[in-house]
């Protein structure tokens, strides 16, 4: 595999992060939407059983919907970072200097699947819930070396954009950072030649 399929399953994979929390955004507050409007509707209609019904009703589609919203993005964002991982695999394997970047993508699969069990043992173990901060903290440290990693390969390529990208990236304790560090890398992999 070339480098320019490297760099285009890199910036796949961007495009993925970026639209993955526009989805998630809109599934939370479609739930709220959804929590809100159903409580008023309960409490302002007429108590009949037909009221209730309807009520019922929406609240149940809200909640579809916005699972749905919830689920895609979530296995957006899971592709998304396959693609990412992928990517700096394959420019490994072409002699670029960018494993931190593959190592990141790692330690953030690595921070999911600790939540997961995590979150499956709660209940079961409670002291299962320090494995969330240490889920945390792998998942922060994970993404500061997946920004470092788009730093070095706008460095490779000559590229500003993925450079200022990657440090954004790199800047997780400021939310939306990332998410601008994102846009930038995506635009900037576009501008990269093979």
């Amino acid at each position: 595999m070339s480098e320019t399929e490297a760099v285009e399953k890199m910036r796949k994979g961007t495009l993925f992060l970026i639209i993955a929390p526009i989805l998630v955004l809109i599934g939370i507050v479609l739930i709220g939407a959804t929590a809100i409007s159903g409580l008023l509707a309960v409490f302002s209609s007429p108590s009949s059983a037909s009221s209730y019904i309807m009520a019922i009703g929406d609240l149940l589609g809200g909640a579809i919907v916005s699972l749905i919203m919830l689920i895609a993005g979530i296995v957006l964002g899971l592709v998304g970072l396959i693609k990412i991982r992928s990517g700096f695999k394959m420019l490994v394997e072409s002699g670029k200097n960018v494993g931190v970047g593959y190592t990141g993508v790692s330690l953030v699969f690595l921070s999911i699947i600790l939540d997961i069990i995590s979150i499956a043992l709660a209940g079961v173990l409670p002291a299962i819930s320090y494995l969330s901060i240490i889920s945390g903290i792998l998942g922060l440290i994970g993404m500061i070396l997946v920004g470092v990693g788009f730093y070095k390969t706008g460095k490779e390529y000559n590229q500003g954009l993925v450079e200022a990208g990657g440090i954004l990236t790199a800047i997780v304790v400021i939310p939306l950072l990332p998410f601008i560090g994102f846009i930038l890398i995506y635009v900037g992999l576009g501008n990269v030649k093979g």
